[in-house]
């Protein structure tokens, strides 16, 4: 016969072509999400160029303030527009630990939306200590009434839930308060000091 063309049918449902892979907290995921739209015979529905792909987290542990972000919201947000029926998500991640699912909805009514498989999300090491609580109240030559707390942070600024006795000295920026340099343990993630002056 003569050559002849099968088109692929109307816009049936989301599939996953790449799902996410875990990462640690408020880093992109190792592997980013591909979506892609099918028709009911799994053909792509190359022609779609409009059509608008939404992304949400799937909290079923209810991790405290999780929250599915984007490193640069100038790049893509939580939602793309498909190329030729695929959208390739950049710099998805989460800020919190623990286990997710992604779930993914597209801006046509009559397209089944699609889940991912779940993704571990580990906590970042620890980069940082941030005084959470400063000294107040100081007079010079005695002790602080009010004594600072310190934090072992991730790069987000997330409390890591470390215990550990180091040896240590702390000293303010202005020198208006400082401490003996010796030994002191976390606890949870958390130094209280109790010597500044």
């Amino acid at each position: 016969s003569n050559p002849f063309t099968i088109f692929h049918g109307v816009a049936n449902h989301l599939h996953l072509q790449a799902q996410p892979k875990g990462a640690f907290s408020g880093r992109p995921l190792s592997q980013q999400p591909v979506v892609v739209i099918r028709d009911a015979g799994t053909n792509i529905v190359t022609s779609d160029l409009t059509t608008i792909i939404t992304a949400s987290l799937i909290n079923s542990r209810r991790n405290a303030g999780a929250k599915l972000l984007t490193a640069n919201d100038n790049i893509m947000g939580l939602y793309g527009v498909v190329t030729h029926g695929v959208l390739y998500w950049q710099r998805l991640q989460v800020d919190v630990s623990g286990t997710y699912e992604l779930f993914f909805t597209s801006s046509l009514g009559n397209c089944t939306p699609v889940t991912s498989d779940s993704f571990e999300i580990l906590r970042s090491p620890p980069v940082k200590l941030a005084v959470v609580k400063p000294p107040d109240d100081c007079v010079r030559g005695m002790l602080c009434k009010i004594q600072p707390v310190v934090e072992v942070q991730d790069l987000q600024g997330n409390k890591i839930l470390v215990s550990k006795k180091f040896n240590t000295s702390i000293t303010s920026v202005s020198c208006a308060w400082s401490s003996r340099f010796n030994e002191r343990e976390l606890v949870q993630g958390s130094l209280q000091m109790n010597e500044i002056g």
